[in-house]
């Protein structure tokens, strides 16, 4: 099963690798909260383009466990991918005028991904979370997967 979240103009060139490493950690965490999973239930990364001529980059969330949870399968219902949206929201500190500068550990930040801190930026990604709260899901069947347009 693949997600595919339409990105459009909220990504500035300069900014693609702070936008989609912010990006990909608010759903991981939105995800995590949502559906109550431990961060060892589900793994995130962000493959690069297969286009040289487009900057869209992929995020890949999978439940870590064979069989899994159903998590995963579980946000084709439009009111939990809603509500998974709604928390990465609240990660952001979306709801919070006093929120954090970039990212700090009571939002994007944690030991796992160290690495990325000084690329995850919670402004960058918060007008595309706000667009996407009246979403809805259009199911497309493909040989290689099922896809979600929005």
């Amino acid at each position: 099963m693949s997600v595919y979240l339409a990105t459009g103009h909220y990504v500035q060139s300069e900014q693609k690798d702070e936008f989609y490493t912010t990006l990909r950690e608010a759903l991981y965490q939105g995800i995590l909260v949502e559906f109550d999973l431990d961060e060892q239930e589900i793994e995130s990364f962000t493959k690069p383009p297969t286009d040289p001529d487009t900057d869209n980059q992929r995020i890949i969330i999978h439940e870590t466990s064979e069989g899994g949870a159903g998590a995963l399968n579980a946000l084709m219902d439009e009111t939990r991918l809603s509500r998974a949206f709604e928390e990465a929201i609240d990660v952001l500190h979306g709801n919070d005028s006093n929120g954090c500068e970039r990212a700090c550990y009571d939002c994007l930040m944690s030991y796992y991904n160290q690495r990325e801190h000084g690329l995850l930026n919670r402004h960058v990604v918060l007008p595309w979370f706000e667009s996407r709260m009246s979403l809805t899901l259009d199911v497309e069947e493909s040989r290689e997967c099922v896809s979600c347009l929005w």
